[in-house]
C-alpha cells in the first residue's frame, strides 16, 4: 500500500484526533503541513491536512508507550494498595454509617468512672523522715513549722546542689517546733531561713546536721538538749543575730565553721569531750569577748579564731600540741599569749595582724615558728623564753616575724 492509499482510507478519520495527535508528538512544528486543492465534479474545494509517514509512526509508538506505561502504573499502584495499613476506624463506621475513617487517638485518655486523678500534695504539709514517713511536718498560717513523729529526719541539700527541703523558698518560716521523738535535725533542713526567730528543740534530739540552721540571721537564741552529741560542720554558720548559746557537756563533734561568722555571739565554752577545734569553728565571730578552752584539746586548725576582734586574753589547755595556719590572725585585741609546753609547732600566720598583743611566752619545746606567724604585731615588746639563747638559735624561724626577732627576750622565764 502507498503512502496515498492509507491517507485515503484514512479520510473518514475525524481531523481534531490527528491533530492532537500531532500535538502528542511534538505539536504543529512536528508535522508538515501541506495543502492541496482538489476540485470535483460537484464543484467544491477541499482542504486537507496530510501528515507525513514519520509522524504516523511516532504517533503508533506514543499511543504503544502510552497503553505499556498504563499497564505499569496500575501494577505499582496496586502493590502500594495491597501493603497499605488500612486506617483503623470507629465501631459506627465499621456499622457502616457513613464518614471518613479516622486514625485512634494518641491523647491520654481521660480516667475512668470512679477513679480520681492524681492530684498534687498539699505544699504546707509532707513527710521529712530520713527513711521516709516516719517524719511529717505541717505549716499553719502563721509561719509556725511543726516537725512530729519518731526518728531522724532526712538530709537535704542547699539549692546549689538541687535537694533542698521542701519548706525552703517558698514558705516564711517564723518559728520552729520539733517535737520529741526527732532525734536529728538534718542537713541543710532550715537552710537561708532568715525570718525564723525561734526554735524549740526537744531532749530526744541526739545530732544538729551539717548546715542545719545556716544563715538563719533572725535567729536569736537557741537551747542546745543536753542529749547532743554532734553539731556538724556550718550547723549554726553566719547566724549573725544569734547571741547566747550554751553547748552539752556531753557533746563530742563540733564540726568546722560551726559557728563561722556568729557576729553576735559574745561568749562560748568548749564542752569537756572536744579534743579537736576544727577550720574555722569560730572564725569571724567579731563580738566574742570570752573563750574557755578545756584542757584535752592537742590542735587548734587553721583560722579557728580568725578575725575574733574583741576578747583581749584567752587561756591555751596544757593540752595543746599545734597551732594551725592563722588560727588566731587579727584577733585585734588580744594583748597576751602564753603558749603552752607541750607545743612543738606554730603554723604560719598563727598570730599575725593581732595589733594590740604585746607580750608572748614561748616554751622551751618549740622547733618551729612558721613564716609570718607574728607578722603586723606591731605592739609586740616582749618576749618571755624558757630555755637559753643557744636553746633559741636551734629554733627554726619563717621569715616575716621581725616583730617577735626584734622584740626584748627574757631568757629562762617560764
Amino acid at each position: 500500500m502507498t503512502k496515498e492509499d492509507l491517507f485515503r482510507s484514512m479520510s473518514a478519520i475525524d481531523e481534531d484526533i490527528l491533530l492532537r495527535s500531532e500535538g502528542a508528538v511534538g505539536g504543529h512544528a512536528a508535522a508538515e503541513e501541506l495543502q492541496e486543492q482538489k476540485r470535483f465534479g460537484n464543484g467544491r474545494t477541499v482542504v486537507r491536512k496530510m501528515i507525513p509517514w514519520g509522524s504516523f509512526v511516532a504517533v503508533a509508538a506514543v499511543m504503544c508507550a502510552g497503553i505499556i506505561l498504563g499497564f505499569v502504573l496500575n501494577a505499582v499502584l496496586l502493590h502500594r494498595g495491597n501493603n497499605r495499613k488500612e486506617p483503623v476506624v470507629t465501631p459506627s463506621q465499621a456499622a457502616g454509617l457513613t464518614g471518613t475513617p479516622t486514625p485512634t487517638p494518641t491523647e491520654t485518655p481521660t480516667p475512668t468512672e470512679g477513679k480520681k486523678p492524681t492530684q498534687q500534695p498539699d505544699p504546707k504539709s509532707g513527710y521529712c523522715g530520713a527513711k521516709g514517713d516516719e517524719l511529717q511536718w505541717q505549716m499553719d498560717e502563721n509561719g509556725v513549722l511543726t516537725i512530729s513523729g519518731k526518728g531522724a529526719m532526712k538530709d537535704y541539700a542547699s539549692e546549689l546542689l538541687g535537694d533542698s527541703s521542701p519548706w525552703y523558698g517558698r514558705l516564711a518560716v517564723k518559728k520552729v517546733i520539733i517535737e520529741e521523738g526527732v532525734t536529728r535535725l538534718g542537713s541543710w533542713a532550715f537552710y537561708q531561713c532568715t525570718d525564723l526567730t525561734e526554735m524549740v528543740l526537744p531532749e530526744s534530739l541526739k545530732e544538729i546536721g551539717e548546715g542545719a540552721l545556716f544563715r538563719c540571721s533572725g535567729l536569736r537564741e537557741v537551747s542546745i538538749p543536753k542529749g547532743v552529741t554532734r553539731i556538724e560542720g556550718m550547723a549554726f554558720a553566719q547566724c549573725g543575730g544569734l547571741n547566747g548559746i550554751i553547748l552539752p557537756e556531753g557533746l563530742t563533734v563540733l564540726g568546722e565553721s560551726a559557728f563561722y561568722a556568729c557576729t553576735g555571739i559574745t561568749e562560748i565554752t568548749v564542752p569537756k569531750q572536744i579534743t579537736v577545734l576544727e577550720e574555722d569553728v569560730f572564725g569571724e565571730c567579731t563580738a566574742l569577748r570570752k573563750v574557755i578552752l578545756p584542757n584535752g584539746i592537742y590542735s587548734i586548725k587553721q583560722r579557728a579564731f580568725e578575725n575574733c576582734g574583741s576578747f583581749t586574753e584567752i587561756s591555751l589547755p596544757k593540752s595543746l600540741m599545734e597551732i594551725g595556719w592563722a588560727a588566731f590572725s587579727n584577733c585585734a585585741a588580744l594583748r597576751e599569749v602564753v603558749l603552752p609546753d607541750n607545743v612543738k609547732t606554730l603554723f604560719e600566720f598563727a598570730f599575725s595582724g593581732c595589733k594590740a598583743l604585746e607580750k608572748v611566752t614561748i616554751p622551751v619545746r618549740l622547733t618551729g615558728i612558721g613564716i609570718n606567724a607574728f607578722s603586723g604585731c606591731e605592739s609586740l615588746r616582749e618576749v618571755c623564753y624558757e630555755g637559753t639563747k643557744e636553746n633559741r638559735n636551734a629554733v627554726w624561724m619563717g621569715e616575716g616575724n621581725e616583730e617577735l626577732i626584734n622584740a626584748v627576750w627574757k631568757y629562762g622565764v617560764k
